[in-house]
């Protein structure tokens, strides 16, 4: 037997497994990849996109190159005429990049005959592995939010705003990317990760993934019953 998931109507897949309370996440849905807040006092509520972002190290620029990118950072910023907040995360590192990098490496001293450099990278990308592995080494992540407040969802008050959020995200990922900062919009799925990830960050996700978790924050995401 199934149903709709609908706000508050949470069930457990198995007899017994007690269901995560969600009265605490100020959200009532996610929905056409944005976040829709529970209204407020005034009966207004808070339509939220958001962006990956990502990163640029002025650290290992120029004194130069260092200035002028932050110049143009802070222009591009200042264009941006709507509410934003950057986010700051933390998320486990990931080698692949790295491995990639040593077993190109590798092929370069493979080719000239050197084995023993060969054979030192690939005690290197061991050790890299066993360490992200055991260790668990984290990484910061970068998020821009984009909030507009509606008064209502009913007629064309969602869908207008989310023509807004629309035009707002293109606007800031095109300013990114001149500045060779790339970006990309949360779809649905990303979206309750992150919700997950925030609101719950000591509860385990065990045998159940955050989309199951927070699924009656899903829109039209079927609560199948055993």
């Amino acid at each position: 037997m199934s149903r709709t998931a609908r706000v508050g109507g949470f069930r457990a897949t198995r007899k017994g497994e007690p269901a995560p309370t969600q009265d605490h996440v100020p959200i009532e849905m996610v929905k056409h990849d944005a976040i829709i807040c529970k209204p407020n006092r005034a009966g207004m509520r808070m339509v939220c996109v958001v962006l990956r972002v990502g990163a640029a190290d002025v650290r290992r620029m120029g004194p130069g190159e260092q200035g002028d990118f932050l110049e143009r950072y802070a222009a591009a910023v200042a264009a941006w005429k709507f509410p934003f907040q950057i986010l700051v995360w933390r998320e486990r590192q990931n080698a692949k990049e790295f491995v990639e990098r040593v077993k190109e490496r590798q092929r370069g001293w493979n080719s000239v005959g050197r084995k023993d450099c060969v054979e030192h990278l690939s005690e290197l990308v061991g050790w890299i592995e066993h360490v992200t592995e055991k260790v668990n080494p984290q990484v910061p992540i970068y998020y821009i939010a984009l909030p507009h407040l509606v008064s209502r969802l009913g007629g064309d008050g969602l869908d207008k705003a989310l023509r807004e959020l629309d035009s707002r995200s293109r606007l800031v990922m095109h300013s990114l990317g001149q500045l060779n900062v790339g970006s990309m919009r949360l779809d649905d799925d990303a979206l309750v990760g992150m919700v997950h990830a925030f609101y719950h960050p000591s509860l385990p996700v065990l045998r159940l993934p955050p989309k199951a978790r927070m699924r009656s924050l899903m829109v039209g995401t079927p609560v199948t019953d055993d």
